[in-house]
């Protein structure tokens, strides 16, 4: 399901819940019951093969009042044929519903160690109807969830763990804390819809049975391709429900530290994160310039960041960026100015002031320091290896753009060079240097693709939109193999615009040239007799070097190259690349094995400077291409190797 039926959809059925309620609830209910319906069936199918054949057998018995050798062998022979794949389904069965869910990664707090924090969870548990919660840990993102880890796979009971991030205690007062734990249980309340805590519990399970299953080998293929097409559409349907639980969610953070802490805590968060991402990680990771090892104390410094009062202009522009998001379709959660108005407090929202406890003193006591240099250590080993390696990276290039400025100012540079000096000097210096030079470089090199996409980027980076958007589009026209992530990109920027012209002219690019990708691609790798073929008009140096790649496969005895008018994306030729084959010294090969084989080899070693598809044909044995190949031993320039010839 594209992103934009995926939208439609869940704009429908808003309306719908809204209209009638009870039948949409009665709709997720049955889509969900689906799901079971499907694993029920296929167990049932499976096990009524193996019944039926048992019961046939014993019937033929009864009606001819005997048994031979015959019989019992025929017998035996269906048995043999239907128990491969009743074993394949059920060991996919059973692979899919016990897959092991990881346990989540943190930092186990003790209770003995930790009984005030230990005695709060267990509180908001048992008044929000929380049950199993097994363990909490402290991790060292921005965040607090609780995960579920089903004991008995992906369906069964499970075990609850309570992550809390060491940021957030770092960040928050204990009333804050007290209204995020609640809201994270008020999730999977007992005490409110179990209905709507099943589907949100049920839709993770099916999506991370969806994760495992595509991971998982061939032989889960039967809940592959249902699962594949199922998730997308539960999750869909249960859209509007799982939206619905936020604010319930948040009711319950309301119901138990009241409506000031809950609103102070919801600002604080994305406030923070904001701040934190911009005004803190992206300092430490732009260290990495000149630190070969990444710092071993980041979360101490965190902390003391963190207590630090943000300017008042900087803080009323973090506000004002969080305020103006808007409730989008990408994710379940509303945004902060709906989550507000839910909750009855719309008027005079400000950033709560700095607390004089924060939730990490108060819980963490006299072990705060230990944890936290706990945790700098577990980070520092985890972000090491990619640090020390980027730091290399940092290193060479730089030594390399030193060495390109010089061969600037004295011999001039390639589109290349000029290119991937200017990235450097967006990546190292100044992006409106870079800028300058990749609109100094369009105009020398209008076509290039990757001048457009580079400048876009960048252009992005400094919130030129409408500028950035104009160069992505060109940088698609040029060059098709862009458009998937340019499409990617433009539909993040969509539900990100402030501007819904911007919106709108983000989706309609997306849906003009996805149409176009799909249609250039059918075209490319599909030939038919019917097709216009042209010459391929390559080098002849090119065309000598393939033919001696070709002459190294002594099954191969023809070529044929043409280049295929195609009508999406005219300006990009595509190349056809059509080899016949044959194996002479041995009758008894068998092609369904061996061609494949062939085609990787061929694929992997032949190399030519265009789009181009690669087909291979026994000699003799066309097919449907027997046209194709018909015309292509009466076009004069078609045949590029013919063994007979060497």
């Amino acid at each position: 399901m594209t992103n934009a039926k995926f939208e439609d959809l869940v704009k429908r059925l808003e309306v719908f819940a809204r209209r009638h309620p009870k039948s949409y609830q009665f709709l997720v209910g049955a889509i969900a019951i689906l799901g079971y319906a499907y694993m029920i069936g296929v167990v049932a199918v499976a096990i009524s093969l193996l019944i039926v054949t048992i019961a046939g057998f014993l019937a033929i018995i009864q009606f001819t009042n005997s048994i031979n050798r015959i019989t019992l062998g025929f017998f035996f022979i269906i048995i043999a044929i239907l128990i491969v794949p009743i074993a394949l389904v059920l060991k996919a069965i059973w692979t899919a519903l016990t897959i092991k869910v990881p346990l989540p990664v943190g930092l186990p707090l003790n209770r003995k160690e930790f009984p005030e924090l230990a005695q709060l969870v267990d509180r908001l548990a048992h008044e929000i109807g929380v049950k199993n919660l097994k363990r909490i840990l402290l991790v060292p993102e921005f965040n607090a969830s609780v995960v579920q880890v089903p004991k008995y796979g992906a369906f069964g009971f499970a075990d609850n763990y309570l992550t809390i991030g060491l940021p957030l205690l770092q960040s928050t007062s204990p009333k804050q804390l007290m209204a995020i734990l609640s809201h994270e249980f008020g999730h999977l309340s007992s005490n409110h819809s179990k209905f709507e805590a099943w589907i949100y519990r049920l839709s993770i399970a099916y999506s991370k049975l969806l994760d495992n299953s595509n991971s998982q080998d061939s032989s889960g293929a039967i809940f592959k391709v249902f699962l594949n097409w199922y998730v997308p559409f539960l999750n869909a349907y249960s859209f509007v429900l799982r939206r619905r639980n936020e604010y319930v969610a948040d009711n319950f953070a309301v119901k138990i530290a009241g409506i000031s802490s809950t609103a102070d805590a919801l600002i604080l968060i994305d406030v923070y994160a904001l701040n934190l991402n911009e005004q803190f990680w992206s300092i430490v990771y732009q260290s990495v310039h000149q630190e070969s090892e990444p710092p071993q104390d980041v979360f101490a410094r965190l902390g003391s960041f963190v207590k630090e009062d943000i300017e008042i202009a900087k803080a009323q522009d973090l506000l004002e960026r969080c305020l103006l998001e808007t409730t989008n379709y990408a994710d379940t959660h509303p945004c902060l100015l709906d989550r507000l108005k839910a909750i009855g407090y719309a008027n005079h929202i400000n950033l709560p002031p700095l607390t004089d406890l924060t939730a990490a003193e108060k819980y963490l006591g006299n072990s705060l320091d230990s944890v936290t240099q706990q945790l700098n250590d577990v980070w520092h080993q985890s972000v090491l290896p990619t640090w020390q390696e980027r730091y290399q990276y940092i290193q060479t290039s730089k030594s390399e753009m030193l060495q390109l400025q010089q061969k600037a100012q004295n011999d001039g540079l390639t589109a290349d060079e000029f290119l991937q000096l200017a990235c450097w000097t967006g990546e190292f210096e100044e992006t409106s240097d870079a800028i300058g030079m990749l609109q100094h470089g369009l105009v020398q090199y209008p076509d290039r693709a990757d001048f457009n996409y580079n400048l876009a980027l960048m252009l992005l980076e400094t919130s030129e939109i409408a500028s950035a958007i104009t160069n992505l589009e060109r940088a698609m026209q040029l060059e098709p193999d862009y458009i998937p992530s340019i499409c990617e990109r433009l539909y993040l920027l969509s539900y990100r615009a402030k501007d819904r012209k911007i919106a709108d002219r983000c989706q309609s690019i997306i849906d003009r040239y996805m149409e176009s990708l799909l249609a250039a691609r059918q075209e490319r790798i599909n030939i038919d007799k019917n097709d216009r073929l042209e010459p391929h008009n390559l080098s002849t140096d090119e065309i000598e070097r393939l033919c001696a790649i070709l002459g190294g496969f002594l099954e191969i005895k023809n070529a044929y190259l043409v280049r295929k008018d195609v009508k999406n994306f005219d300006h990009k030729p595509h190349y056809f690349l059509i080899i016949i084959y044959h194996y002479s010294w041995c009758k008894f090969v068998d092609t369904e094995t061996v061609q494949p084989i062939l085609y990787q080899n061929i694929y992997s070693t032949v190399k030519l400077s265009a789009s181009h598809t690669l087909l291979i044909f026994e000699r003799g044995n066309y097919g449907n291409k027997a046209g194709v190949i018909r015309k292509l031993k009466q076009m004069p320039d078609a045949s590029i190797f013919d063994r007979r010839n060497r």
